[in-house]
């Protein structure tokens, strides 16, 4: 998360700070950049021979499509093995007739989505917001804001109902303390309720029935409690009420998110009230397309490919030779990113009728190559969060590099506690902090003389080759550590580790770090031609 602004010898100041939005390209560890008359970066890769070029993209297509084939292969051998709990009737005419059913947050998003009452819901929510937006423009925020507390009450059960009533209004008296500290330990409070394991907790799970089934959009709202408690700090006349409301039960992203800070929501949710034009209609149009086309491509894949039972399988999984739990591996990380995009931009969509952009959908894993950028750009609106409340009022990097990774270290450890709690979350968080104090080393060590000095000798495709190797094994490491979160309990990511790079030694390691340069490669390609900037912020949808 943090970069550090460091200087040089001659006074110039090193463009290491994460917050920094003059920086639009990614390859922090090339001193050798122009910089233009509006102080932003304009580096460009060069060019490497279209042979090299082919030659990378021809080897990505074979190591993705033979993934693709052996994880359908093993699947099929191992298919009579698995448990069926794990697999469910599928329906698709054609294949096994089966579909992988073991990963919960697939299931209960499309539980939650793709009902007939949802999608009725989705519908009277985008005609009666629009309605209410022609002909009664001043009072359309309070058709949002019934509208949304009506179907959550619908939703839940009486008791459900109390308890979250209950903590809404506690975070709203916090808020009107106008005391950080305040708001802070009662969020801190509310997220224990239901992060950790211990007798209230079990005590509120048998005495408020359906509550599970509310807990990842309580994880959020929690999260916009202490956005909007924050804010009135500074502003305590400012915002009331029905401003809480509205935030903290606006109907799209109440369930699955994604984060949004106060400020920002204020910003989008108060735009001027008007009919939606032709592109914003053409362009939520294609978002919609979009998101179709990813429901149908994982639950197509989801037919044939078993890679999420295999983990409640553990006699078979535990067996499995490297080569077929590297192809599992990039399964499950692909799958993971697909399914966020999902999750996050569904709701999005919706919100887009109100003229609320939220935070885009997360990038792909194997477009990011740089600890750093993940933070950004994959939960943006996490990162956002993390950055306005801990990271910068701690400090940041305005007290040098120590105090940065201080203040990093604080905002990862909140963030593991939120997700979790568990110690797949803290070993993710620390690894990945850890991961970040080293990319500022090695930064620090490619500003210096000497280095700067090394690579103005090289050629510019012969330059690009060396960026991409040490890019190659950052991502190599990135992909391990986030594997750490995707694949859950530590015994599975344990079974990875062991089977990957230690009963896989030396081949294995070697392979993935080929596997990994070459899409390296093909990244600086993509950055090259349409630029980092619109590349990491999806300008091209």
């Amino acid at each position: 998360m943090p970069r550090v602004s460091k200087h040089t010898k001659d006074g110039n100041k090193k463009p290491t700070d994460l917050t920094n939005n003059n920086i639009v390209d990614d390859d922090s560890m090339n001193p050798l950049r122009n910089q233009n008359t509006n102080g932003k970066k304009t580096f460009k890769h060069a060019a490497l021979p279209k042979w090299e070029l082919m030659l990378c993209f021809a080897m990505m297509v074979g190591f993705l499509g033979y993934m693709k084939y052996r994880t359908g292969v093993i699947s099929k051998e191992h298919l009579s093995r698995m448990k069926l709990s794990y697999l469910s009737k599928g329906w698709l005419p054609f294949g096994i007739g089966k579909i992988d059913a073991a990963d919960f947050e697939w299931l209960f998003f499309k539980w939650s989505m793709l009902k007939m009452s949802v999608v009725h819901e989705i519908l009277i929510y985008v005609i009666g917001g629009r309605l209410a937006e022609a002909f009664f423009p001043k009072f359309r925020n309070h058709f949002i804001l019934v509208f949304s507390i009506g179907v959550l009450t619908t939703r839940m059960t009486t008791r459900v109902i109390s308890l979250f009533a209950a903590h809404t209004t506690v975070a709203y008296l916090a808020s009107r303390t106008g005391v950080p500290f305040i708001v802070w330990l009662t969020g801190a409070l509310q997220v224990l309720s239901v992060e950790v394991d211990t007798a209230f907790y079990r005590w509120q799970e048998s005495a408020f029935p359906g509550l599970t089934l509310e807990m990842i959009g309580f994880t959020f709202a929690v999260m916009r409690f202490i956005s909007f408690g924050l804010e009135c700090c500074n502003n305590p006349k400012k915002y009331g009420l029905f401003e809480f409301l509205l935030y903290i039960f606006y109907y799209p992203l109440w369930r699955f998110g994604p984060v949004m800070t106060f400020d920002k929501f204020q910003l989008e949710i108060n735009k001027e009230s008007r009919l939606l034009s032709k592109q914003e209609l053409w362009h939520i149009f294609k978002q919609s397309l979009r998101h179709i086309f990813w429901f149908f491509y994982i639950e197509i894949i989801l037919h044939f490919l078993y890679f999420n039972a295999f983990h409640m399988q553990h006699d078979v999984f535990s067996k499995l030779p490297p080569g077929d739990l590297a192809v599992l591996a990039g399964c499950h990380m692909l799958f993971f990113q697909n399914k966020y995009v999902l999750m996050y931009g569904v709701p999005g969509v919706v919100s887009l009728f109100d003229r609320v952009n939220a935070p885009e959908p997360p990038l792909c894993p194997m477009g990011v190559y740089s600890f750093r950028e993940m933070w950004r750009h994959f939960d943006r609106g996490l990162h956002d969060m993390l950055m306005r409340y801990i990271y910068i009022p701690l400090g940041g990097s305005r007290y040098g590099l120590k105090w940065a990774s201080f203040s990093s270290f604080v905002a990862f450890a909140a963030m593991s506690v939120w997700h979790g709690n568990s110690a797949s979350h803290y070993a993710w968080a620390f690894c990945n902090w850890i991961a970040i104090q080293v990319e500022l080393q090695v930064m620090s060590l490619a500003w210096s003389p000497k280095a700067v000095e090394y690579q103005r000798k090289l050629s510019g495709p012969m330059l690009r080759r060396l960026n991409g190797v040490v890019a190659a094994i950052n991502q190599l490491l990135l992909s391990l550590f986030s594997m750490i979160y995707i694949v859950g309990p530590l015994p599975i990511f344990f079974i990875y580790f062991n089977g990957l790079f230690i009963q896989g030694f030396p081949w294995m390691p070697v392979i993935l770090f080929f596997f990994f340069y070459f899409n390296v490669q093909l990244d600086y390609e993509v950055q090259r031609r349409f630029t980092f900037e619109r590349v990491y912020n999806k300008k091209y949808l």
